[in-house]
């Protein structure tokens, strides 16, 4: 196919010379003498497969010039790469997980993820299985108890520090001292916990923690103390003295206004027998002026009537002016003049039968 040179015919041998040394229509077939052996790199990562070997005068694309690759579906199998702990040859010398950090692996019964310290160890980089590089459990047949459990009151030391039922279990309570031992504690003295100690309560509130006669469940007294722990004192007493309001100030007490307490709160009286508080004018020792509209003296009418054994002075309807009963010669406290003649007494009592005849 070229005359003028002696080195192609086709009996020649084909080379890597971009010529057709044979004259068989090719150029740098994969059969040249002086072809290059190359190496598929299917993960790329420049190490080719040993198995694939592919001559060619130029390296093909995704082809290596090396057949160093272990594993030519893995990037991070090759020469050179940092052995795992994975069962596997990482980088290619033959060896498995070697120089790599070995652990210390403990019995894990329970499958919690931590292990018996106490247990044998096992020196491995990874799990040999039924094991935990992490210890602290100290119940190793039970799931529920390690480290990293809650605390809670159930008489097992779920959390594994070493204090069953402590102060910081989840459901603990709070406890007061009850020094008196009425059933109420003080609540600046408390500690927290599943169970009481001796000498506490759960019930909180007592006000003087050294008397058992005062607890929030007391009955309150007219001691001027504060007998049941509420903050006040004699208030709410039963069978408290009733005081009633004097809002006139005459000394006698409006029924319907009525406070029970052991002493008089401001502006009460005991006595109850005022029929207008808001007149000083107006109550049982106050003098009735009879035909007025009012009940001066509480009597229930605003007529005048017989002096009683108070000495009470009556008031004429004419002159408003009391009479002195000291003065009478008649019944006893009627108000007449002892200077008047007999003929008046006579008038007196015929008077009623004139009007009847009229």
């Amino acid at each position: 196919c070229d005359d003028t040179n002696s080195e192609i015919f086709p009996d020649a041998d084909e080379r890597c010379n971009t010529i057709d040394d044979d004259c068989d229509g090719k150029v740098d077939e994969p059969d040249a003498t002086d072809a290059t052996t190359f190496f598929l790199d299917a993960d790329g990562d420049s190490y080719g497969d040993a198995a694939s070997p592919t001559p060619a005068c130029a390296k093909p694309p995704g082809y290596s010039f090396n057949d160093l690759d272990c594993d030519d579906e893995n990037p991070s199998v090759a020469p050179g790469a940092a052995e795992q702990c994975n069962e596997g040859d990482d980088d290619c010398d033959g060896e498995i997980d070697e120089n790599v950090v070995n652990l210390s692996w403990y019995p894990d019964n329970d499958g919690d993820g931590y292990g018996n310290g106490n247990g044998d160890a096992v020196l491995d980089c990874r799990d040999p299985g039924f094991r935990s590089a992490v210890t602290g459990d100290c119940d190793d047949n039970n799931d529920a108890v390690n480290p990293a459990r809650i605390e809670r009151c159930n008489g097992i030391d779920d959390d594994c520090d070493g204090v069953s039922d402590g102060a910081g279990a989840a459901d603990a309570e709070l406890f007061f001292e009850d020094a008196d031992g009425d059933g109420y504690g003080n609540s600046d003295e408390r500690y927290g916990g599943c169970e009481a100690p001796d000498g506490y309560t759960d019930v909180e509130g007592d006000c003087d923690d050294d008397n058992e006669e005062r607890a929030p469940d007391i009955e309150e007294t007219c001691d001027n103390i504060d007998n049941d722990c509420d903050g006040f004192i004699d208030e709410g007493v039963v069978g408290a003295q009733d005081w009633y309001a004097d809002e006139d100030g005459d000394g006698f007490g409006d029924p319907a206004v009525v406070a029970a307490a052991c002493d008089a709160p401001d502006g009460f009286v005991q006595d109850d027998t005022d029929c207008d508080d808001t007149s000083a004018d107006v109550n049982p020792d106050a003098l009735e002026v009879a035909g007025n509209g009012i009940d001066e003296d509480c009597s229930g009418s605003d007529e005048q009537g017989w002096p009683d054994s108070s000495d009470r002075p009556l008031v004429p309807r004419d002159t408003g002016e009391p009479i002195d009963p000291s003065v009478s010669s008649g019944p006893s406290g009627c108000g007449c003049n002892t200077n008047a003649p007999h003929g008046a007494w006579a008038l007196l009592l015929l008077l009623p039968l004139l009007r009847r005849r009229r």
